[in-house]
């Protein structure tokens, strides 16, 4: 006995599907989601303050990558109120160089919170994104 099956696939719509902005940014608005939880945080303004394009997640913070490298650069000099050092700047025109010493991170709002924190999350959450898009896929919502 003999089967014959035969399909019609039409693949370059479905290529235009999985390419679409609709999709990336989708996924991308979802992997900021999960990567929130390892940023550093004190007021917010930093995992907050970014810019969601589709296939991209951009911290748009002044001092974004420097966060992000976790190394601590100089020369610096204390800020200090009431003989308690609540900061740190840098004298105009002196070069900053990082000092090889690590960035030390509150805990406090983000426990999880780390240097390379976008790497840390693709590592940690690259399934979940994987299961995100696919089920965005399946869902339907791509119908072009």
């Amino acid at each position: 006995m003999r089967i014959s099956v035969s399909t019609n696939i039409n693949i370059p719509k479905h290529l235009k599907k999985v390419r679409s902005d609709k999709l990336w940014k989708a996924a991308a608005n979802e992997l900021h989601r999960l990567t929130v939880k390892f940023v550093p945080m004190e007021s917010g303004n930093l995992s907050e303050a970014v810019r969601i394009r589709p296939k991209e997640v951009e911290f748009i913070s002044p001092y974004a990558h420097y966060q992000h490298e976790g190394k601590v650069m100089g020369p610096t000099c204390p800020i200090k109120r009431n003989g308690v050092v609540v900061g740190f700047y840098s004298k105009p025109g002196k070069r900053k160089h990082y000092t090889g010493k690590k960035l030390k991170y509150s805990k406090a709002r983000h426990p999880q919170a780390t240097a390379n924190w976008t790497e840390v999350s693709k590592r940690k959450n690259g399934k979940k994104i994987v299961s995100f898009i696919q089920n965005y896929v399946d869902s339907g919502r791509l119908n072009l």
